[in-house]
């Protein structure tokens, strides 16, 4: 059952957030593991295989390799593997076949050396095989004080900023954003729990600085001498000098006259900005009172300055005790507000953007070196050097990356998943004229 389907919601204002605050967690799906095992399931005239249907009619099994093939107007479709005599979905490969050597790595895409999965075992084989070597390998820690940051890693209790509308898991996540730092290594820098310490970006391709956070130290043996922990779901803000800009969530936030809130309306998204902050307008001046969205709970509130060249943030307020309106009942105590959120830094706005080569992924581990807080920096300070950043973009891109060519007929192969919603054929071709 879900929120939307259970008679005991169906009239709530808002049924999903009554669901969880009554079940909290609830089973969405089991038997999850060796989904490649999973049995084509089958009626009279389908097969159905991760979750379609397809006509048996439409079927065919290759002999030779198992693989069961789908065409339907003038499409072939790969949906499942026949072994010993079972049909099963298979691995969300082409070939539903777990492939040791990769054919449309090699052909289609362009990387034949790495087709065949294998690691460079040397210095020499690194250097020839810098595409497949982290940006963070012990061989360009050439500095002094010079780390591997690990950035992708998931607190219990955050998910993103998705977890500051809970004022439960805002409660026991105070300091929920430190950098960790091993005992030797915090010991050999002078560095104890608590402290303010500057963490600096620097790319290993290009060696340009992105810029620098103000973190907390925390000194642990959880994480290995010459390596950094701080997860990117913490260092949440708001903005004292902000806008909202329609977007087409209803939240309260904008305006649903004199244009309709829907996001494919061109007139909805070409409301002009003249009007920001005025009476009908569609984009309001934020309220941040503790009163506008549900974000009071986990968000201090910072101050953003940019020139297009340079981004500076600094947080000027902490969270404060506040009187809710949304969920009034639920929330009537959020006046025993008594932690501040400070402990947190947006480091994703340091960062630049790692275009993996290969994949065209973002690689989000980074190459830091740490320094002793500088006089006036607080923890969950920002600076961000924006030409940099393009510039090591660029140079990811440039020198890393393998362009398309006159022969060129894809711009990512077709069967790799994309996030959100299925795509038409226009993303991924490419028609060169000669």
């Amino acid at each position: 059952a879900t929120a939307l389907a259970d008679a005991r919601y169906k009239n709530s204002e808002f049924p999903v957030y009554e669901y969880m605050r009554d079940y909290g967690a609830w089973m969405e799906e089991n038997k999850i593991y060796s989904p490649q095992e999973r049995v084509v399931k089958e009626d009279n005239e389908n097969y159905i295989s991760h979750g379609h249907k397809y006509e048996k009619a439409h079927v065919t099994i290759n002999k030779r390799t198992g693989v069961m093939t789908a065409e339907h107007d003038g499409k072939k479709t790969n949906i499942g593997i026949e072994t010993d005599g079972v049909k099963m979905e298979g691995f969300a490969t082409p070939d539903k076949k777990l492939d040791f050597f990769c054919e449309w790595l090699a052909d289609d895409w362009k990387w034949p050396e790495y087709a065949i999965p294998f690691y460079p075992r040397n210095d020499e084989e690194k250097k020839k095989m810098v595409h497949i070597v982290s940006q963070v390998n012990h061989s360009y820690m050439t500095e002094k004080d010079s780390y591997a940051l690990n950035t992708i890693f998931r607190y219990p209790y955050n998910v993103h900023t998705r977890s500051a509308n809970s004022k439960h898991l805002m409660e026991i996540s105070q300091n929920h954003d430190p950098i960790w730092i091993s005992t030797p290594d915090a010991a050999r820098q002078g560095f104890k729990r608590g402290d303010a310490i500057r963490v600096k970006i620097v790319d290993s391709l290009t060696g340009l600085e992105s810029g620098y956070f103000v973190a907390m130290a925390v000194p642990t043996e959880a994480v290995l001498p010459g390596t950094l922990a701080c997860s990117h779901h913490g260092g949440r803000w708001k903005l004292k000098n902000s806008v909202t800009i329609p977007n087409g969530v209803t939240d309260g936030k904008v305006d649903s006259q004199p244009v309709a809130r829907n996001i494919n309306d061109p007139k909805f998204v070409a409301h002009p900005i003249e009007n920001v902050g005025k009476e009908g307008s569609q984009i309001k001046i934020e309220d941040y009172s503790g009163t506008a969205g549900m974000n009071s709970f986990g968000v201090p509130t910072a101050e953003l300055q940019m020139d297009g060249k340079e981004g500076k943030l600094k947080y000027i307020e902490g969270i404060k005790p506040f009187k809710a309106e949304r969920f009034a009942n639920y929330n009537r105590d959020s006046g025993n507000i008594w932690w501040d959120g400070l402990s947190g830094s947006w480091q994703n706005a340091v960062a630049a953007p790692h275009p993996d080569p290969v994949s065209g992924m973002h690689c989000w581990h980074h190459k830091v070196i740490l320094e002793p807080a500088q006089k006036g920096d607080k923890i969950g300070d920002i600076h961000v050097n924006y030409e940099n950043n393009f510039k090591v973009y660029q140079g990811w891109s440039d020198q890393l990356t393998r362009g398309l060519d006159e022969d060129s007929t894809m711009r990512r192969p077709r069967h790799l998943k994309r996030p959100w919603v299925p795509l038409s054929d226009k993303a991924y071709v490419v028609n060169f004229k000669k």
